[in-house]
């Protein structure tokens, strides 16, 4: 048989050496792919070994993308780590408190100073500095509050128009009639024969400018309130003892005193001071 077909056995054997030879360089060329994979592998591997050792947070990045925020654990974490998508926080756990509770110093300094909230009008002016006017006017009312507390018991008159009216006259007690003669009203005398010592006067000889002395303050007090008997003041005593602005308008318009502002004189004197609390 084969000596029949010489020719076509050999060339049998021809193709499958050609075949064989084929193969073996595929293979080669296979072997060498490989090869070169392997050794591109080992290369990135080495070059990512030494990146992760200089910059830990370079090696945490492919972790970070795949792990769940809440479940990482706080040794992790490091202040290098480029964060990405997500800001770390106290709430998630990835920040200790301390590294925001102290900042840096550089970061300190650089801040922007922060102004300071102004303070409301009526809370700046009860820490405001207190006058000396207004401390003798405290003073004032301390001395002769029960004073005029027992004259409106007695007469009927309000307390805080009393006082209004010391302090008004008297200049909280500093007055020359108030200092020298215990004159806290300005009560005149228009007696015409009057003994030694009852009144002086300021001006001139007219009996008009004479003003009444008394020995003390509180005799100017009760002095006050029998001054205010009088019939032209009577219409006065049908308001309540709590009108304060009906009683400073009555004696402006009885003609208490010339000034066309005194009622509001006393008026602005009993709502800032308060002295309406001592007709209760």
């Amino acid at each position: 048989m084969n000596e029949q077909h010489p020719f076509h056995y050999q060339e049998w054997i021809e193709r499958l050496r050609r075949s064989s030879h084929h193969s073996h360089q595929q293979l080669e060329r296979q072997q060498w792919k490989v090869s070169l994979a392997v050794l591109i592998f080992l290369a990135l591997s080495i070059q990512e070994f030494q990146l992760s050792m200089n910059d830990p947070g370079w090696a945490l990045r492919p972790v970070l993308a795949a792990t769940p925020v809440h479940f990482l654990p706080l040794d992790w974490v490091t202040a290098e780590v480029d964060w990405g998508y997500f800001t770390p926080s106290e709430e998630d756990g990835l920040v200790e408190p301390e590294a925001e509770k102290f900042p840096s110093t550089k970061a300190v300094a650089s801040a922007t100073p922060v102004k300071p909230t102004p303070k409301p009008a009526a809370v700046a002016a009860a820490e405001a500095p207190v006058s000396d006017k207004r401390q003798r006017q405290l003073k004032y009312i301390e001395r002769f509050a029960k004073v005029a507390q027992g004259e409106m018991e007695k007469f009927g008159i309000p307390a805080s128009i009393t006082l209004a009216q010391g302090l008004l006259e008297s200049d909280a007690g500093k007055s020359v009639l108030a200092s020298r003669s215990n004159n806290h009203f300005g009560i005149k005398c228009f007696e015409k024969n009057c003994s030694r010592g009852h009144c002086t006067n300021f001006s001139d000889d007219s009996h008009k400018d004479f003003f009444r002395k008394f020995g003390t303050a509180w005799e100017s007090y009760r002095a006050h309130s029998l001054f205010l008997q009088r019939a032209h003041y009577q219409f006065l005593y049908q308001l309540k003892s709590t009108d304060y602005q009906g009683w400073a308008k009555g004696l402006q318009k009885a003609g208490y005193a010339t000034d066309q502002q005194y009622a509001q004189k006393l008026i602005r004197l009993i709502e800032e001071l308060g002295l309406q609390k001592y007709d209760q």
